[in-house]
C-alpha cells in the first residue's frame, strides 16, 4: 500500500472558477476553457482531487449568475414572455455534472430514460443518450468504464451543439488520464 501523504486536500465546499490550472477532477474543462470560445459554458467549477485508484470521479459545472446574464441580457417587452432570466438564475440554473464509474461500479451504473420510472442499466462497452445523460464507455486494464455527463433539458437547448464537444474532451481526458483503451461515444445528436 502506498504512504499516506503528511496532509489530505482540503474538500471542495463551494463552486470556484472554472479556468486557470486545475488539479482536480474539473481540470479537463479547464483545458477545454484555454481552447474555448467562451459563449454559453459554465464558468464555475467544483470538482475532487484525483486519485489514481478511485473507482468514482465527478466534477460540477455551473454557468454563474453573471455569465447568465450576460449570456441573456435583460430581454426586451417581446422576450419577456419567452424567457424569464430569473427562473433561470433561481428554479433552472444551468449546470454539468460528470461522473466516472470504474471496475464494478462501471457495470452497476444506470439512468432513466424519458418517461421511465424505473433506471435502465447501461452496458458496459456501449454509448448513448438516456434522458439529460450522455454516457460512453471505454476498458481500463481490462475492466470495464463508463462515463457519464447528466445536462439538464433546459440547458442542453442552450448548449446545442456544443455539448458533443464537452462529452467527448471530458470523456478522452479520462480515458487518457487512466490509461484506458477502446473509448465508445455516443453519436453527435
Amino acid at each position: 500500500m502506498p504512504e499516506l501523504p503528511d496532509r489530505l486536500p482540503t474538500p471542495v465546499v463551494d463552486l470556484g472558477p472554472a479556468a486557470g490550472d486545475r488539479s482536480d477532477s474539473c481540470g479537463w474543462y479547464a483545458a477545454r476553457l484555454r481552447t474555448a470560445d467562451g459563449g454559453p459554458l459554465p464558468d464555475r467549477a467544483a470538482g475532487v482531487p484525483l486519485g489514481g485508484a478511485a473507482r468514482e470521479e465527478g466534477c460540477l459545472l455551473a454557468v454563474g449568475p453573471e455569465a447568465t446574464r450576460r449570456i441573456h441580457p435583460t430581454p426586451g417587452k417581446e422576450q419577456r414572455a419567452h424567457l424569464d432570466l430569473d427562473a433561470i438564475l433561481r428554479i433552472s440554473p444551468w449546470w454539468v455534472r460528470t461522473r466516472s464509474y470504474f471496475g464494478d461500479d462501471a457495470a452497476a451504473f444506470a439512468a432513466r430514460a424519458p418517461g421511465q420510472r424505473i433506471p435502465e442499466p447501461v452496458t458496459p462497452g456501449t454509448a448513448g443518450r438516456l434522458g439529460d445523460v450522455l454516457h460512453g464507455s471505454a476498458s481500463c486494464q481490462g475492466r470495464p468504464a463508463t462515463l457519464t455527463m447528466v445536462v439538464p433539458y433546459r440547458y442542453r437547448s442552450v448548449l446545442g451543439a456544443r455539448l458533443d464537444e464537452l462529452f467527448k474532451a471530458y470523456a478522452t481526458d479520462a480515458a487518457a488520464r487512466r490509461g484506458c483503451t477502446g473509448l465508445v461515444l455516443p453519436p453527435p445528436e
